[in-house]
């Protein structure tokens, strides 16, 4: 499964600029990539009860590191699954969240 190109404009936690939380988003981000591995390892077995709760959860924290932006995503993938929608439309919901995942970062300290 193609994940796009390599990621384009940064997406900034609005947290990293508060010195008491940027180590912590700064090794959110740091885990993402091991996140969107489970994600696509999820996506690639079908396991579609166990992509969703990872969903679910990704939902739930993101926002909570600073990168509100990406909520949209992390519902329409959840809605998707929820839905049990056709396996093209969930992979093109996972596909942009991907992308904007690999895109999140933070600005140095």
């Amino acid at each position: 499964m193609s994940t796009g190109t390599q990621p384009s404009t940064p997406i900034y936690s609005f947290l990293a600029d508060d010195p008491d939380l940027h180590d912590i988003v700064k090794m959110f981000v740091d885990e993402m990539p091991s996140r969107i591995n489970q994600l696509l390892d999820e996506f690639v077995s079908k396991n579609w009860d166990e992509l969703q709760k990872i969903t679910h959860q990704l939902k739930g924290t993101i926002g909570s590191y600073g990168f509100s932006e990406i909520t949209p995503a992390v519902g329409k993938l959840e809605q998707s699954l929820k839905a049990k929608l056709p396996e093209e439309e969930i992979q093109q919901s996972l596909v942009e969240l991907i992308d904007l995942c690999r895109r999140m970062t933070i600005k140095p300290h």
